[in-house]
């Protein structure tokens, strides 16, 4: 519990000494309060604030910490960050923002700022590949003020997704290779648009042996490894549905 204390210096009342100061002020850390206990009963300056008992603490403007755990990741179409609030029961946070920075020796900018129960962000502005280096940080916001950035964070990315859409595409879904497989082989597929894409494999009963894909897509070429290790030899169907597009083939493991 920390404290402070207000000892009056006027001529009727005793200094600070044996007899204590005049108001003592505890934090209590447990409660999160602001206690005083004063030793006089009667102080005709006091007019110039107002005493409350139990008083709540402010966080306004307090300089909030640093997210933890920053993480980029580009395992899906597009660079998705992640987060965690502070661990510190204290903090407070209305906002984070958001900086990227493109190249080797790219300068960071802001690109966007989320809500202070948001701890994640998928950046559309690129598509995961090799060509471009992306580096991202963020900081904490508490009103007007800011933490520090965390540690950079960086993946690879391609195009810009307004520049992708611009080439021709159709639906297509490719025969496996090879074909046939032990115990991996690579399906490829195409879209013409932007569309929530569907990859699945089943046997011939109908049941669902894998989920390839499950997920929001540009439009593209993309490729998938599927890998039958734990499925026994025999047929299996492999069904893309992308929007109002659907096709189905076989593929054939044999062990």
């Amino acid at each position: 519990m920390d404290s402070m204390y207000i000892d009056y210096q006027t001529s009727h009342l005793p200094e600070c000494r044996a007899g204590g100061p005049d108001i003592t002020f505890h934090y209590d850390a447990a409660d999160h309060k602001i206690y005083y206990f004063g030793t006089t009963t009667k102080v005709t300056e006091e007019t110039i604030w107002n005493m409350l008992e139990n008083v709540d603490y402010k966080r306004a403007w307090f300089e909030p910490y640093i997210p933890e755990n920053f993480y980029v990741s580009d395992a899906g179409s597009y660079p998705t960050l992640s987060w965690s609030h502070s661990s510190t029961d204290a903090d407070s946070v209305t906002a984070y923002e958001i900086f990227r920075a493109e190249g080797h020796f790219g300068f960071f900018s802001q690109i966007d700022e989320v809500s202070a129960t948001t701890t994640s962000y998928i950046d559309y502005d690129y598509v995961t590949g090799r060509s471009i280096k992306l580096s991202y940080k963020i900081r904490a916001k508490n009103g007007s003020v800011v933490s520090q950035f965390t540690d950079v964070q960086f993946v690879y990315g391609d195009l810009y997704k307004e520049a992708d859409l611009k080439l021709n595409y159709e639906f297509a879904l490719n025969q496996n290779y090879p074909n046939p497989f032990n115990p991996v082989t690579t399906i490829n597929y195409s879209i013409p648009n932007q569309s929530f894409v569907s990859l699945k494999v089943y046997d011939t009963l109908g049941k669902e042996v894998a989920v390839l894909v499950n997920e929001e897509k540009i439009s593209g070429n993309y490729k998938v490894e599927f890998n039958a290790e734990t499925l026994p030899s025999g047929i299996y169907l492999y069904t893309i549905t992308a929007g109002e597009y659907s096709d189905t083939k076989k593929l054939l493991l044999i062990k």
